[in-house]
Parts: C-alpha cells; structure tokens; sequence
C-alpha cells in the first residue's frame, strides 16, 4: 500500500468483493467493532431481495445502537453508525413509505435522547467533579442538527406535525446554543443551523450529503470520510 493511499467505504467495499457475510451485530456492538458494523451492514443490505427485509434489518440495528452507551472513543463511530441509519432509509424513502416513519422515530428518539432532565443531585455530582456526562456536548448538538434535518425533510410535504417538530426543534437547538455549557460548540452549531436552514426546502434531494457533512462538521475522524457514496442498492 503506497504512503498517499487514501482508503475509503467504496474501497474497503471493493476489497471484500461480492462477499456474503454473515454476523452477530450484538456480538460487534458489545465489543465495539462499530467500524466492521458499518462495512458489514452495508454488504448485507445489498444482499438483501426487497426494501421491505432491508427496513427490517435496519429497524433491528436501530434498536441495538440505540441501548448502545458510548465513550469519548466510541462517540464518533457511534455517530457514523447513526448516519448509516438515517442515510440508508433516507436513500429508499422515495419507495417505501415505512421509512418516513422510521426517520420520524429516530428525530424523535434524538429529541428525547438529549432533553433528559437533570436533577439536583446530578447536577451537585457534576459541579465537584464526580459524574462526568456520558455525552459529549459535540454529540447532544450534533443529534439535535441530525433531528432537525429529518424534521425539515417532510416540511415539502405540509405535514402541519412535523412542520411544527421542525420549526419547535430548531427553535430549541438555537435557545441550547446561547446556554453557555455550550459554548465549546457554538460556532460550530451556528454552522449546521446555517446549512440545514439552506437545504430546508430541498432536502430531500441532497438528503444523505446533507446528513453526512453535519457528522463531519462535529468530527474529523478519517473513518466519515467519502459515507455518502455508500448507496447503490
């Protein structure tokens, strides 16, 4: 391999061929193979007959990352997993209609996910150092840009509920940033609400290049490089 190679998803894609693999997604999340996840859940979406059978491995790994608890370690690859998700029933959504209610769950779950309230003796714990916040403030901004891009993807459709989802999501995310816990991500936050506000009433065309440079604003891993060009299934 030359000192300028620069690996990609298609690449790792290409060397594993038409393999037919099978695996225990439990097994890999447990032990935070979240990077074969992601190659491995992809090969077996295209070796999949119907949409119908992809949504239904797809609703299984959703359920699984999503009792998945992550580390500063994890967090970013967690997140491509995530994007995966959201990108793979985003890329069918114009096929199946189950998929709009799958990206519905998800924006959902994000919202919920990041609004946990915190109580007094938490919040006393945090303030003398001794409970440290298992999310990072990149991942409860970044969930909340994840959210409102699924949101603002259905405004199009005059869906009055999930117009108002958007419109109270976004209005939340704005009133998280001027919170000053958050100020590490502010301008990096200001950034995504720009770009989803500008690809609002056309997101559904550049849906899974939109979700993919939000990831990469908040991360620079070299793993979530070149994930939008994972579809083509």
């Amino acid at each position: 391999m030359s000192p300028n190679h620069n690996p990609s998803w298609p690449h790792a894609h290409q060397c594993f061929g038409g393999s037919q693999i099978n695996f225990d997604p439990n097994l890999l999340i447990k032990n935070d193979l979240l990077l074969s996840i992601h190659l491995l859940s992809y090969i077996k979406l295209q070796s999949l007959p119907d949409d119908n059978e992809r949504i239904s491995f797809l609703q299984d790994l959703q359920k699984k990352l999503a009792e998945k608890k992550t580390t500063e370690l994890t967090e970013p690859k967690a997140m491509l997993l995530w994007g995966f998700l959201i990108m793979s029933y985003g890329h069918i959504i114009k096929r199946a209609d189950e998929t709009k209610k799958q990206l519905l769950i998800i924006g959902r779950y994000f919202q919920i996910n990041i609004a946990q309230p915190e109580n007094w003796s938490d919040g006393l714990l945090g303030a003398i150092g001794l409970k440290k916040d298992s999310q990072s403030n990149k991942k409860k901004i970044l969930l909340r840009c994840l959210s409102c891009a699924i949101f603002s993807m259905f405004v199009f459709a005059r869906d009055w509920q999930t117009s108002s989802e958007y419109v109270n999501a976004m209005a939340e995310l704005k009133s998280t940033l001027n919170n000053k816990k958050f100020t590490d991500v502010r301008m990096t936050g200001l950034q995504a609400i720009d770009f989803i506000e500008s690809k609002k009433d056309t997101m559904i065309d550049g849906f899974n290049d939109t979700i993919s440079k939000l990831i990469r604003l908040f991360y620079q891993e070299p793993f979530l490089n070149s994930i939008e060009y994972f579809y083509h299934w």
